[in-house]
């Protein structure tokens, strides 16, 4: 094959294709919204997935040894339990009031529906869900350190509890 003859194939496909944006009046909308009402579920499912394990863990602190550790441990627990439960009502919250009526979220893509809903931005409120998601992540690393430093064991079992913590945190 010479390059003539690769060139001119080159220069049939190139010239014969439409832009990338083409095809997409020929898309239907409306199935999209049965995906987005189901995005809508599986992120709500996700705060409250990650939001439980957050606090089983923080009980599971709780219930190790609660008079080997101050009252200061105590109440950082405590808080920590509140704060991601806080975080998982305020998530749960804004989900839900997102859109006006909550069902206009998934009737976006939906062009036959007549546009009676409202939606407030998003470009903020995933940075920042996001910001507040990895801090309580962290928090609740860092937690059994302070847990485990007064608690009375031998040093090999000290060792092996935080390199559990520390793998399960990964």
């Amino acid at each position: 094959m010479d390059l003539t003859a690769i060139y001119g194939t080159l220069r049939r496909t190139i010239m014969n294709t439409r832009p990338w944006y083409a095809n997409l009046k020929n898309v239907r909308l409306s199935p999209l919204s049965h995906g987005v009402q189901i995005e809508w579920i599986s992120e709500n499912a996700f705060v409250f997935s990650t939001c439980s394990t957050k606090i089983s863990v923080l009980l599971f602190y709780h219930r190790l040894d609660s008079t080997a550790y101050t009252r200061t441990v105590k109440r950082t627990i405590y808080g920590s339990i509140a704060l991601t439960i806080a975080y998982w009502l305020g998530s749960l919250l804004y989900l839900s009031l997102l859109c006006h009526p909550t069902a206009g979220y998934w009737r976006l893509l939906n062009l036959s529906h007549p546009k009676q809903h409202s939606c407030v931005s998003q470009r903020m409120s995933y940075p920042i869900g996001g910001s507040i998601s990895i801090l309580s992540t962290v928090y609740t690393i860092l937690l059994p350190y302070f847990v485990l430093r007064n608690l009375p064991m031998s040093k090999n079992y000290r060792h092996g509890l935080n390199t559990v913590f520390v793998l399960s945190s990964g």
